[in-house]
């Protein structure tokens, strides 16, 4: 492959160059050549992984289904996004899970089985493990639905995870006066979710 990204590149930059245009059909051919067996790798990985998941079912290139049953009690079945890079990573968790670890596509498999889902357990392209609910996974239930639930993994009990606590000697008569602007320069100074 990296042979075939440095003749990706070759062409790049002889497209750009005119003495090269009149070889322009031959050019074009190899970009091809390049593009179809990046795509037949790419194709071999997923099959290769998918085996390391026999229980995966493939809905298109980029869908994948976990179906009723692989958990027992699922509700619905589980459904993520995932491209060859992201199932390669996402295959690799699954697999090395161990000890009180679970992996996003078991914990997608999970969520499958809480009362109340509708549709799917989604997996996003960001997918990854998290607290019960994998990072990335999204779920809805049915209000009507008394046995419905609401679980704090789904909604995100993480928030500004890496946000770190900070000591200081200050006391609240301190920093009372302070509160307003303390408040403004810290939204202004940390990252948060509403694009900060």
């Amino acid at each position: 492959m990296a042979g075939g990204q440095i003749e990706a590149d070759r062409l790049q930059q002889s497209a750009k160059d005119p003495e090269n245009h009149k070889d322009c059909n031959e050019e074009e051919e190899v970009e091809k050549s390049y593009k179809e067996n990046s795509a037949g790798n790419a194709q071999a990985a997923v099959e290769n992984l998918m085996s390391n998941m026999d229980f995966l079912q493939r809905e298109s290139d980029l869908i994948y289904i976990i179906p009723k049953g692989h958990v027992k009690g699922m509700n619905v079945p589980a459904r993520f996004y995932a491209s060859p890079e992201l199932l390669k990573l996402v295959s690799n968790e699954f697999q090395t899970a161990t000890g009180g670890f679970t992996g996003a596509v078991q914990q997608l498999a999970n969520v499958a089985t809480l009362p109340g889902i509708v549709g799917s357990s989604i997996g996003m392209p960001d997918i990854h493990s998290g607290y019960g609910f994998a990072v990335g996974n999204v779920a809805a239930f049915d209000l009507a639905d008394p046995k419905a639930v609401v679980s704090p993994g789904g909604v995100g009990f993480d928030i500004n995870c890496g946000v770190r606590l900070l000591r200081s000697d200050l006391t609240e008569e301190d920093v009372k006066p302070l509160k307003s602007k303390l408040a403004d320069n810290l939204f202004d100074q940390v990252p948060v979710g509403v694009g900060g």
